[in-house]
């Protein structure tokens, strides 16, 4: 879970139920959730960068929780400290945080899943573009949002060991933009990238296998390649509703 499902599921559920109230002002939960992108939009725009650090100075008031939700929408993580020695004699842990990068998780995928006593890992985590960089996809925080009824030009390119995302259109909050990155497919490890011996993936290799199957069946082997696949749509039906329709849809080969 991240910091800010509970916006997400307040705007999904009942957009037009109350989410804060504060003397005679009220936000409703829809009200709420655009004025928290809003702000983890203008704070983008401003330059954030990962690495720099937030201070906020408000008056206990919805504006203050705006503010709150808002850094963290925008790609922030608290500012926590390791309790080392003083979590010692507990046998039990609630975890407020996502991905994997936080130690805690490192250690329990160590020390837990390393030893096939956890829920089985298949693949390397979901990399997605987000806050200006590329991001395990259980750490991202959406900054903007498609419009409904509005068309998008969108194309994925592979080109020189490089994949390329870029999206056209009229956005929420960014307004009439282009988005578009690129990601260094063999030194991220994007997962299974090597279509031929050609594409060097010895850096990502793992010849470990999940508790489930025996050596046989390794996470990464040496010499394996992988042809690509192209799916349309998003099996992630837990967040999202409505529908995306697809149209002129091609593929061009260069050669």
């Amino acid at each position: 879970m991240y910091m800010t499902l509970a916006v997400h599921k307040g705007l999904r559920e009942q957009p037009n139920a109350t989410a804060a109230i504060c003397g005679e002002y009220r936000v409703t939960r829809a009200e709420l959730a655009e004025r928290v992108a809003r702000f983890a939009g203008a704070l983008q725009r401003l330059g954030l960068e990962s690495g720099d650090r937030i201070g906020i100075l408000a008056l206990n008031s919805i504006r203050y929780l705006e503010y709150f939700y808002g850094v963290w929408w925008a790609g922030a993580e608290p500012d926590v400290k390791d309790v080392g020695e003083g979590a010692k004699g507990y046998n039990a842990l609630n975890l407020n945080t996502s991905g994997q990068s936080p130690k805690v998780i490192q250690d329990i995928l160590k020390y837990v899943h390393g030893k096939g006593q956890g829920t089985e890992l298949t693949g390397k985590p979901f990399l997605s573009y987000s806050a200006g960089a590329w991001q395990p996809s259980g750490d991202i925080r959406a900054v903007d949002s498609y419009l409904p009824g509005e068309w998008y030009r969108v194309s994925i390119e592979r080109s020189d060991g490089r994949f390329t995302m870029e999206i056209s259109g009229k956005f929420r909050y960014g307004g009439q933009t282009t988005y578009r990155s690129s990601i260094d497919a063999a030194a991220n490890c994007v997962w299974h990238f090597n279509r031929s011996a050609a594409e060097n993936a010895s850096r990502c290799l793992d010849e470990g296998h999940l508790p489930s199957l025996d050596a046989s069946f390794p996470n990464w082997p040496a010499g394996a390649t992988w042809p690509d696949w192209f799916m349309f749509g998003d099996p992630h039906t837990n967040y999202y509703e409505g529908d995306v329709l697809y149209d002129d849809v091609r593929l061009e080969v260069w050669r």
